[in-house]
């Protein structure tokens, strides 16, 4: 059915976004660990970097979690219209 094949791409979207966090996590943690190896001196001028991929991580994150909380609201919907046995 249709809905059947909704939920099967929704749910192969969920592991595409939790790979894609978990690699955005390492990736991030590579930028901290490049920041730290940065002189005292020169971390002024490299902090928007850190800055920067913090924010995509955020912006990342939150698109992964409107997905999941509308793909929730979509199956919470299609139950709701199921008469009560």
């Amino acid at each position: 059915t249709a809905r059947r094949a909704e939920l099967d791409q929704q749910s192969l979207d969920i592991v595409d976004f939790q790979e894609v966090s978990a690699n955005g996590r390492e990736t991030l943690k590579g930028v901290i660990k490049d920041f730290r190896g940065v002189p005292a001196a020169e971390r002024p001028g490299k902090v928007g970097g850190v800055i920067k991929a913090f924010q995509g991580e955020v912006d990342a994150l939150t698109r992964r979690a409107a997905f999941a909380e509308n793909a929730f609201f979509a199956v919470y919907k299609a139950l709701e219209d199921v008469p009560d046995p």
